[in-house]
């Protein structure tokens, strides 16, 4: 899925529910990625940085969302990379 896609599947999302739905919608039309990459795609649909950590989390606790990885950042550190279950 190419990013505009993403980006209207997500706000589907947005019209209809919380946070939660867009954090969860971005792992699923995007894949695997880092709390960096996360946070990046949030952003672009009006979600802070914060607030997507936050909501990912909270779908970890849920079961949703599980770890997929260690992938590396652009600074060089190890970050754990999540997945839509």
């Amino acid at each position: 899925m190419d990013a505009q896609a993403t980006s209207r599947e997500a706000r589907k999302t947005v019209k209809h529910g919380s946070h939660k739905r867009i954090v969860l919608a971005i792992l699923k039309c995007r894949g695997p990625m880092s709390d960096h990459r996360l946070e990046y795609w949030a952003e672009r649909l009006g979600v802070t940085g914060s607030s997507a950590r936050g909501r990912r989390a909270e779908l970890v606790k849920l079961g949703n969302v599980k770890p997929a990885g260690v992938v590396r950042l652009p600074n060089g550190r190890p970050a754990i990379s999540w997945r839509a279950v």
